[in-house]
């Protein structure tokens, strides 16, 4: 599952920093593409969401 569909379907961006232990900033950077994540915040992202958004979502949605 893409970020952005979780974000819309399953739990708000801001729930998601917190639960994931990153800055509400670099997610909504993220979702508008104006910058990526690095590996940990992969990581940590893939672990918050139970895997519903896996590596290869994020590496996909970097690359659109």
């Amino acid at each position: 599952m893409k970020l952005k569909e979780y974000v819309k379907t399953v739990m708000k961006a801001y729930h998601l920093s917190k639960i994931a232990g990153v800055a509400p900033s670099g997610i909504s950077f993220f979702l508008s593409g104006k910058r990526g994540f690095r590996a940990r915040t992969m990581a940590k992202i893939v672990k918050a969401t139970g895997g519903l958004v896996t590596y290869e979502d994020l590496v996909a949605e970097m690359e659109q």
